[in-house]
């Protein structure tokens, strides 16, 4: 509640700029009276006046001592400048507010529910610790709503709550009880099943029952306050004259209210005249507001003669609404439909957009005057438009009925006019759409036909509309593809050739096999190539939002995130770093192929190639005049550089470990470095011979760095889960903001520097106010890790994007945290391989699809393998082929059994991603490596750990050598040190280190026999070791890019590489080079296997573009290809029209073909 006295504080604020009482009321609008009661104490402003009060004293109302906004949402709630009367039920609820739990006030629509609640907050908003607002107009799923309430009745740190729904409920409920809150649930009638009983949900709506019976009886201090059309059941069953639980029925206005209606709309009769419309109309605001329009055109505002000519009786707003639209021109209809489709407010541009015909865009301003006037629409203070709810809903049922008439009759005119679901509305617009629109519809048409019938009828419209050739392109097209996937029926028995496809919604859509050939497609946002994002950057204008892939890859996007404008292909591996110089002409990136890149935007070209250090590249910086370019690397430097020349300047030396992070303050005097043992270094230029400043705070490393637009404040996020802030000055810790679960990829401070945005491993955006360090909100719309967070250059459009591991690009409104828009990538890359001893299996693990078990005999796909946020990296088979281990992002290995799929057991205690693992030959052990460092023994019997080994590096291979009984076996581990450990599983101990490699190892095989081990890494060799011997390793050259991946021939005769340059090297047991195969694959290989030696030799090699190839290596002959259909695979796009060159060529990759 109340921080400090709000009154002292207003004081104190007005007295500091020599006002009167009387200056402060006058500057507010109010009056000196109001102004003196706040001061002695005595209330605090409603909403409207206290807005006017911060704006006047430049002060939020933290600052003036009132409860934090980051704990008041009142979202939808409405304006009450319009409230009349009400007095009587005003005081009713006050009373109830403070004795009672759960107020019900029904009524019939229009009656004034919602606008009486609103204007009950005013009075009581002071008296709450938490206020929200939920609107359930669109019927949403209970999930969704509880676990925002979760984040925001927690002050946002339940952002991982329990998995069932009702230990969610229980931690729902123990919160009310632990502080005073309030929350308003409107429209709950949505969520009840028409034509059927009183009461009854809709159909996996039950739970929202559930929630009312606990509101009301269990113990709680908090109050919900709930709308609805319907009476409750659960709330008539538990209300009484003592009970916490109460029910108001809300009847028309009072006669004096009424008439205050009717005089503001210029109607004028006698007090008879006047309380027989009221006594017509039910008192009834909406409808009387409807009506009056009627009565003052057509009766020139005299209430006596319309009383005189209409002598029908008011039994429901619908009658109301059904009489105004019937007097309603088309042009007045189609506006309207669109205003209920669209569900937001939208301004005249908007509208525009959406008519087709000519005269209806010429006629728009006129139309919408012509609906204001009918009080059939709102207009809004920032020139845009919308209706009232209960006009909206009736709108949408209306088209809805039409739509299905029309199909009915095959006129199909509906569809052909609106767009049930709008591909480019804001995410959250557009699922309420489908649920408000699309389901619907298509819930009464396969009510009224049999599946055939229905396909028919869509079929012959389809056919009609090809022959017929429409002139504007309509919607229908659009209408018929987006039913159809939302029932899930085969699209390849319908043809979409030579038809506009208008407004579809094609993301994570398969549409294999689909004829579009000759289709022109208008405002249809199609699935991305893109693969997961490590790094983003807007324009200094804010036009362009620039991205960097795992794959290498640079993508720039208009500032809606959903229009491709540019690639950049040029590195061959991640872009961790972004930044575009101050002109927005050129785009400077860092990448995991440890060179820099500067680009020219305007042509696409590279400009330059900055080449020095020796290990990724993961952070940059540019300073003010574009001058100097600062780069952060693995190889624990910081290196500076002249950008126009490309000259490299001077390294900077000192860190212990990867230079994650690095940023330039604004005014470019302060440097800021962070790394891997958690250790910040604040450089102040141009001294560069040592930091200013070591900050130590963090337990974990230094993933991310920012400074403020002033450069006084300094932002970290690590590992260790925290985000910290540091005074730049003084090197001082401001303070700790905890939170997240798991470690902090990305930190940002906002334009305006009062919001701090932070991204994390463990799925959630996190949004903070800076000056108190409040959680503001956690956004949740990610399934993987988020690499990234940016923050629009221009504070007025609250803007966020965020971007990581599961190939998606969210834009948030961050004021409101709604979800504006998303884009979906696709990516199949292969990561691991790995055949059964037994049987005729091979497994690959396919980042973004699983783990898919092919019969490679036959080239056909066993099964799909999925666990929830499991995203493989690593695979490996048991000796005896019973069991299948998966390790990867999320820190566990999964244990699979053979062939049935089915979970066995999992193994946790990693802490990073697992990027190998390994059984023994006997098969009681597995161990497994990850970037925690650590090399961990599992026993197989007990699922125990047995050894918990500590490399001091990322683990990246580790290899048990064959032969001998377990506890005699030897684990070898390869990393990012470059040395080769290897262990004594008896002692838990390293019994020798060895050295050849100058890179990380990325490789590691034993040849059969054990005598030999295989060692690929970064530096581009492969080293072959004698374990028998004490010579040193040998050395085969025939790579130019990194060896990824090793494997030897079952009869140890032959040895594989291969890696980054594409190349399938074949070496001979003594070293020699036997054969090079051109792999075929497009981009690196990953992964390589020897099927079991009874199979011969043959070779299965993965690469990122997600094909495995398998090769007889005897021949050098391409056997077969085993790969996983795209989305789009043999999706017909031949002489389409309406898609740029970047969308085709992305409609290709993901499968489309330009050939019948």
């Amino acid at each position: 509640m109340l921080r400090i006295a709000f009154h002292q504080q207003l004081k104190r604020e007005r007295l500091r700029r020599g006002w009167s009482q009387e200056d402060l009321a006058e500057r507010i609008g109010s009056d000196k009276k109001t102004v003196q009661r706040w001061e002695t104490g005595d209330g605090l402003p409603r909403p409207s006046l206290l807005r006017k009060l911060c704006e006047v004293l430049e002060k939020s109302p933290e600052e003036l001592g009132l409860v934090e906004q980051s704990r008041i949402n009142w979202g939808a709630k409405p304006a009450t400048s319009h409230f009349f009367g009400r007095t009587q039920e005003l005081r009713t609820l006050r009373q109830w507010f403070a004795e009672c739990r759960l107020i019900a006030i029904c009524g019939l629509g229009g009656i004034g529910k919602t606008t009486l609640v609103a204007r009950l907050i005013e009075d009581v908003e002071a008296e709450i610790e938490y206020g929200y607002w939920c609107s359930l107009r669109s019927a949403p799923p209970f999930s969704q709503v509880l676990k925002e309430w979760l984040l925001f009745f927690s002050n946002q740190q339940l952002s991982t709550p329990p998995s069932s729904a009702e230990e969610q409920l229980s931690l729902f409920m123990e919160l009310l009880r632990q502080r005073r809150c309030l929350l308003v649930l409107d429209n709950f009638d949505a969520l009840l099943q028409g034509g059927q009983r009183a009461g009854a949900y809709r159909p996996d709506y039950e739970v929202y029952g559930r929630l009312l019976e606990r509101l009301g009886s269990e113990e709680h201090q908090s109050v919900v306050l709930v709308t609805s059309r319907e009476k409750l059941r659960e709330v008539e069953r538990l209300k009484g004259k003592s009970s916490p639980v109460r029910s108001l029925t809300l009847q028309g206005l009072s006669a004096e209210a009424g008439r205050a209606i009717l005089e503001e709309k210029g109607l004028f009769g006698s007090a008879d005249e006047v309380a027989s419309l009221l006594r017509r109309y039910g008192g009834n605001p909406l409808a009387l507001r409807l009506v009056a329009e009627t009565i003052r055109e057509l009766f020139a505002g005299k209430i006596g003669a319309f009383l005189a000519e209409n002598q029908a009786a008011f039994g429901d707003i619908r009658e109301v609404l059904e009489e105004q639209l019937q007097r309603l021109a088309p042009r007045e209809r189609e506006v309207l439909s669109w205003l209920a489709i669209e569900q937001e407010a939208v301004t005249l541009e908007e509208l525009r957009a959406d008519l087709l015909r000519p005269e209806a865009q010429r006629e728009l301003l006129e139309t919408l005057d012509s609906l204001r006037r009918r009080s059939l629409l709102e207009v809004q203070e920032q020139g845009q438009f919308t209706l009232q709810p209960v006009i909206m809903e009736y709108i949408q049922d209306e088209l809805v009925r039409c739509a299905c008439q029309d199909c009915l009759r095959e006129t199909f005119l509906t569809w052909e006019q609106f767009a049930f679901v709008k591909a480019q509305a804001r995410t959250y617009v557009r699922e309420s759409q489908v649920r408000m629109l699309l389901a619907p519809l298509a819930e009464l048409l396969c009510s009224e036909l049999s599946q055939p019938a229905l396909k028919e009828r869509l079929q012959r419209a389809l056919e009609r509309q090809r022959q017929a050739r429409y002139p504007h392109g309509g919607y229908l097209a659009g209408n018929v593809l987006q039913l159809l996937l939302h029932l899930q029926w085969d699209l390849r028995e319908f043809d979409f050739s030579g038809l506009t496809i208008r407004q579809a919604y094609l993301q994570k859509a398969r549409l294999q096999g689909v004829n579009f050939s000759y289709a022109h497609f208008v405002a249809t946002i199609f699935q991305s190539t893109l693969t997961n994002v490590l790094a983003s950057a807007f324009s200094p204008d804010g036009q362009r939002l620039a991205v960097g892939t795992a794959s290498g890859e640079i993508r720039l996007y208009g500032s809606d995130c959903e229009h491709l404008l540019q690639k950049l292909d040029g590195h061959n591996d991640g872009v961790w770093a972004l930044a575009f110089t101050h002109d927005g002409r050129r785009l400077v990136s860092g990448s995991d192929d440890r060179t820099l890149r500067l680009w020219d935007l305007e042509s696409g070209r590279c400009l330059g190639i900055l080449e020095g250090h020796t290990n990724r590249v993961r952070a940059l910086a540019l300073s003010p005049d574009d001058r100097l370019l600062i780069s952060g690397s693995d190889d624990q430097t910081l290196r500076l550089w002249d950008l126009e020349s490309g000259q490299w300047l001077r390294t900077l030396e000192g860190h212990q470990g990867r230079v994650w992070a690095v940023a330039l303050s604004p005014d470019g005097q302060w440097l800021a470095s962070g790394d891997g043992t958690g250790t910040l270094r604040l450089w102040r230029l141009p001294t560069w011979e040592r930091p200013l400043h070591v900050l130590q705070g963090h337990g974990d490393q230094v993933r991310s760095l920012a400074f403020r637009a002033d450069g006084e404040l300094l932002v970290s996020g690590s590992d260790d889960g925290t985000v910290r802030l540091w005074e730049v000055a003084s090197g001082e810790e401001r303070g700790v903001f905890r939170g997240h679960k798991n470690r902090v990829w990305s930190v940002a401070f906002s334009p305006d520097g009062q919001w701090l945005a932070s991204g994390s491993e463990d799925t959630t955006v996190h949004l903070w106010r800076v000056q108190t360090g409040e959680p503001i909100s956690v956004l949740l719309g990610h399934t993987h890790g988020v690499r990234t967070v940016s923050f629009h250059p221009e504070s007025r459009r609250h803007w966020l994007v965020s971007g990581g591991d599961d190939q998606t690009i969210c834009l948030w409104d961050y004021a409101t945290g709604h979800l504006l828009a998303r884009l979906h990538g696709y990516t199949r890359r292969i990561r691991s391989l790995a055949f059964s001893p037994a049987g005729r299996w091979l497994a690959a693990a396919y980042e973004g699809e699983g783990i898919a078990v092919w019969d490679w005999t036959s080239g056909h796909l066993v099964q799909l393998l999925h666990r929830s946020r499991h995203e493989p990296l690593s695979l490996a088979f048991s000796p005896d082929g019973r069991w299948l281990a998966s390790g990867g992002q999320d820190e566990v290995i999964w244990l699979w059994s053979m062939p049935e799929g089915r979970i066995q057991r999992q193994f946790v205690g990693h802490r990073d991603w697992v990027h190998s693992l390994a059984f023994s030959p006997d098969g009681r052990w597995l161990a497994s490596g990850s970037e925690d460092e650590i090399v961990r023994l599992w026993d197989l019997t007990t699922g125990q750990m047995v050894h918990e080994l500590r490399a001091g590096c990322w683990i990246r291979a580790l290899a048990f050598r064959p032969g001998g009984e377990a506890s005699r076996c030897l684990l070898v581990s390869g990393g990012d040190d470059s040395l080769l450990r290897l262990w004594d599983l008896r002692s838990g101990t390293c019994v020798r280190s060895l050295t050849g490699h100058n890179r990380p190892v990325r490789a590691l095989a034993f040849s059969p026999d054990g005598r030999l081990l295989a060692s690929g890494a970064e530096d581009s060799q492969v080293l072959l070791w004698d374990l028998e011997s004490e010579e040193p390793p040998q050395y085969l050259r025939g790579h130019h890019g990194r060896v990824r991946c090793l494997a030897f021939s079952g009869d140890g005769q032959l040895l594989a590489s291969s890696g980054d340059d594409l190349r399938l090297c074949l070496w001979q047991r003594d070293g020699r080079l036997r054969q090079v195969l051109q792999s075929g694959h497009e981009h690196m290989v990953r992964a390589l296997g020897f099927a079991p030696s009874e199979a011969g030799q043959l070779l299965a090699s993965g690469g990122n573009e997600g094909e495995i190839r398998l090769w007889e290596v005897e021949a050098g002959r391409l056997e077969r290809i085993l790969s996983l259909p795209r989305p789009y695979e043999g999706m017909n796009i031949q002489g389409v029209q309406g898609l740029s060159t970047l969308e085709k060529q992305a409609l290709l990759a993901l499968g489309a073909v330009e050939s019948p």
